[in-house]
């Protein structure tokens, strides 16, 4: 059985996460994706979104797939400590899909934050079943007396 304390820090952490989501960066936005259960690879419109971490970072490729035929529009790794890795080589390819490649990070920012939420919910239907658990329980053993 969970103890309250840990649903509480779980509905804290999970509300610092949705404040966190404006500035986060892809490849981690994808790795929290995947945290709440989407696979490795998301399709959305045009784009397929893949990510893989490793101890330093997150590797990410987004590509455009057509008849079979494959275009990388981001290919590279987000690192935890960009000042230490960012002379690696990172390619981001610039089009016409610019526009519609931000609205669909807009589209996984707001798909993170609707999982969060539903976690949020769930974590507080949790508690307040426990709550009502001990309350039931303490009721019992007034009975007694």
């Amino acid at each position: 059985m969970r103890y309250k304390k840990n649903i509480q820090e779980d509905i804290k952490r999970n509300e610092k996460l949705i404040a966190e989501l404006p500035e986060k960066r892809l490849g981690f936005l994808l790795y929290s994706l995947q945290i709440l259960g989407c696979k490795d690879t998301i399709k959305l419109g045009n784009f397929n979104f893949y990510a893989s971490k490793h101890g330093t970072g997150v590797f990410v490729r987004v590509y455009i797939e057509n008849d079979g035929e494959t275009f990388d529009v981001i290919n590279g790794t987000y690192w935890c400590n960009q000042s230490q890795y960012g002379h690696n080589k990172f390619i981001q390819k610039k089009g016409a899909w610019d526009s519609s490649l931000n609205s669909a990070i807009g589209e996984l920012k707001d798909k993170a934050k609707s999982l969060y939420l539903r976690n949020i919910e769930r974590l507080s239907e949790e508690l307040e079943s426990l709550k009502n658990s001990e309350l039931e329980k303490k009721k019992r053993f007034e009975a007694l007396f």
